[in-house]
């Protein structure tokens, strides 16, 4: 049961609870271990919750809006008790704290960030500090902060994290984040998640006791990776989310491994008796079955199993009678069967030729091995075992024998005998230490067991004793990247499955996998950033609704580490003829922040052609606005209301163009609408106050400064006194405008 003190009240504020939920999903993801809201005693004063994450916790506070000013100054920061409360929450040195609104809190955002980027207090003092401004608010903090020196408050601004989101947008974020963490309604899974925080207020949630709660509500997890990998997410202000389930590789590992034929030549044509034919003492003809033979033999050992089939079957049809047809056609017909998975038929026919030349050879240990691979195609290993130990009873060479010993291990695989299996691959290995298929997949059993250690070592020495095979073995390649993933070898990872890729462009599992590595890769070390980027952007473009990599993207773009390299890279992509929505859209902030904001509006233009997305609409307003296009930024601003919860903001930017066009009915009619909305904003009453006065109707105006000096006489406004006030306003403005007027303006701000 909650304490009391009504916590449950608090939470109740809608844009709470959202970035509750929001960080929520970071636990569920694996970023955070845990989560707590409002803790009681000294632990929760001032902060809505702390989620922790290893040994370190991160502190939380959110506050929706700021309506006496739009926006939160050092001053009202502290006024709130938010800096105090930060300031205890800093004195252990592995806390960070978070303050999150819709309203900027430019001046303590600009402090935090600059001491991050600063590499010391000396270069922060020196070179972060120049501007005026700066260090005026720098020195603003430390007398709000008292009792410390300038070092500590540098230090500690360093872990201080501000987060302007609008509303809607975090609502779809985190509608986009549960959609790919859970299977079922996003939605409703955010309203259930916010429920569970409101019945365990107080308590700290682990992601087990998330996942129980949402599983007994019939919602399951989509991935099961990240939640058991946390290690491969990192803090991030958009939350990350699994790309993908990247699996092991063992099973494509198996189907290239299951089948190795006797080579033609060497394993059994060379024990079958000579027969004497015209054809054999001449030199064979173009037509001659020989030659067919011969063509098919070359396509066989050079994989080209089409062309190997056609061959075969034409020599089959000019000398139906000729062993070494016969035992090459069966081969043939069994690998293509396995490789292009054929009918069974195909494996069925090489059995019956296999059986058919078990009489004319002294070796038959290669056919017995033969037709024991073509029931492994068939899936009945039993039978598959039963013909590897008929041909071991009948003496093969060392080679042969530890090749039978290596499928016969794959056999005991599929029949879930995994000791006879691994039993089996050492013998192979005993007779032969260069088998590469033994080593690789044994390997495979050690990977399928968790022991990745001992799958590296296995599968590193397949490729030492075969290195030819890092050319074409692309499954193994891809075990051996994901074991050393798993091992946390990242860069060695990373090299062995752009192998992978290199071989097989498209191969999914090795795509995602590279995916995850450059996650990790990227926060480590910046020269992996333009990579990054470069992968993340390719993948995007074949994967438009791939919402887990264009978060990345972003992390990107807002990372210390993309700062840090050279400012070419984001250039170059926004560049590109190619170049995603959010590329331009965050070349378009770079610019901006460069003090160009004309140059920004030409990529905001172009990232709106494409999405017209709310965050792309609604800051294009606010440079169409910053550059005096009244009119362009009205017509973007407007785009911005559509499906956003709190409208107040972009009202004001309308309002501030029609007041800058000189068009105060429109202004009227614009702050009238927000009001209906939000009877509390005091910038809403001030400008309105302001336009009736530039329209001559100062009689109306009174009612706003009534208003407002109720508001500036800090006297609780009572909601029956607003109502009033605005039903007088209302009154008058259907007076003065016409009832037309007011009808268009109830419409808008949803009043019945």
């Amino acid at each position: 049961m909650p304490l009391p003190g009504g916590a449950t009240d608090k939470f109740g504020n809608r844009y709470e609870g959202r970035w509750t939920v929001h960080c929520i999903t970071e636990v569920l993801a694996g970023c955070a271990d845990s989560i707590r809201l409002e803790p009681p005693g000294t632990a929760g004063e001032g902060i809505e919750f702390w989620l922790r994450k290893g040994d370190s916790y991160e502190y939380h506070q959110v506050k929706r809006q700021n309506t006496r000013s739009g926006h939160w100054s050092l001053a009202e920061l502290d006024r709130t008790g938010i800096l105090s409360h930060f300031w205890t929450k800093l004195q252990d040195p592995s806390s960070l704290c978070y303050f999150t609104s819709t309203h900027s809190a430019f001046q303590l955002d600009e402090l935090s960030d600059r001491a991050r980027r600063a590499v010391s207090w000396d270069e922060f003092s020196e070179e972060f500090l120049k501007a005026k401004e700066q260090l005026g608010n720098f020195q603003d903090l430390c007398q709000r902060w008292p009792g410390c020196t300038e070092v500590e408050v540098y230090e500690a601004l360093k872990r201080v994290y501000v987060k302007t989101v609008d509303e809607d947008f975090l609502r779809k974020s985190v509608e986009r984040d549960l959609e790919i963490l859970i299977e079922g309604n996003p939605a409703n899974a955010a309203d259930i998640l916010a429920q569970l925080v409101l019945d365990k207020v107080h308590s700290e949630l682990t992601a087990d006791d998330i996942w129980d709660h949402l599983k007994d509500r019939g919602y399951h997890r989509r991935y099961t990776f990240l939640a058991d990998h946390p290690s491969l997410l990192e803090e991030s202000s958009i939350s990350t989310q699994p790309i993908g389930e990247v699996q092991d590789g063992i099973a494509e590992i198996l189907k290239q491994q299951t089948l190795n034929f006797a080579r033609l030549e060497s394993l059994i044509v060379e024990h079958l008796p000579e027969r004497s034919t015209t054809a054999q003492k001449g030199e064979a003809s173009p037509d001659s079955w020989q030659a067919w033979l011969k063509q098919a033999e070359a396509c066989y050992a050079g994989e080209d199993m089409e062309k190997a089939l056609v061959a075969v079957n034409k020599a089959w049809e000019l000398n139906k009678g000729a062993p070494q047809i016969a035992i090459a056609r069966g081969c043939i017909l069994a690998e293509y069967a396995i490789a292009k998975r054929g009918p069974k038929s195909m494996l069925y026919e090489a059995i019956s030729l296999f059986e058919s030349l078990r009489d004319q050879t002294p070796e038959p240990a290669g056919i017995d091995y033969n037709i024991g691979n073509c029931f492994t195609g068939l899936e009945e290993h039993q039978k598959a075992v039963e013909h590897f130990e008929k041909a071991l009873a009948a003496g093969p060479s060392p080679e042969l024998a530890a090749q039978i010993w290596k499928n016969k291990g794959t056999s005991y695989f599929y029949l879930g005998n995994e000791q006879d299996e691994i039993a089996s691959y050492k013998k192979a290995l005993e007779l032969n230490p260069n088998l590469f298929e033994a080593y690789a997949s044994w390997g495979a059993a050690e990977l399928r067991n968790h022991n990745y250690q001992r799958a590296r070592e296995l599968l590193e020495r397949a490729f030492e004793v075969e290195p030819d095979r890092e050319m074409r073995a692309y499954p193994q390649l891809y075990s051996l990247a994901y074991t050393l993933w798993k091992l946390g070898d990242f860069e060695e990872a990373y090299r062995w499955v752009n192998q992978v890729l290199t071989l097989q462009p498209t191969h999914q599992d090795g795509l995602l996998l590279k995916a995850y590595l450059l996650r990790q890769l990227w926060r480590e070390d910046a020269k992996y950033v333009s990579e990054a980027i470069a992968f993340y952007e390719a993948w995007v473009l074949d994967n438009p609704e791939s919402t887990a990599v264009r978060n990345e993207l972003l992390l990107i773009y807002h990372s210390d580490e993309y700062q840090h390299d050279p400012r070419t890279v984001l250039e170059q992509t926004a560049l590109s003829p190619s170049a995603l929505v959010q590329s331009l859209y965050h070349y378009a902030m770079l610019l901006d922040d460069e003090g160009k904001p004309e140059k920004a509006v030409k990529y905001l233009e172009a990232a709106s052609e494409k999405s017209q997305e709310h965050h792309i609409v609604h800051k294009l307003g606010i440079l169409k606005e910053k550059t005096g296009d009244y009119s362009n930024a009205i017509k973007f601003y407007r785009l911005a209301l559509r499906d956003v919860d709190n409208s107040i903001p972009i009202l004001h930017g309308i309002a501030d163009c029609y007041h800058f066009l000189g068009e105060y009915r429109e202004c009227v009619c614009v702050l009238t609408r927000a009001i209906l909305i939000d009877p509390q904003d005091e910038i809403s009453w001030i400008n309105l106050g302001y336009a009736l006065d530039q329209l001559g109707v100062g009689g109306i105006s009174f009612i706003c400064f009534y208003i407002l000096r109720r508001f500036h006489e800090d006297r609780t406004t009572l909601d029956e006194e607003i109502q009033a006030a605005i039903d007088e306003l209302l009154s008058r403005l259907r007076v003065e405008f016409g009832e037309d007027f007011v009808t268009a303006i109830e419409r808008e701000a949803g009043v019945s």
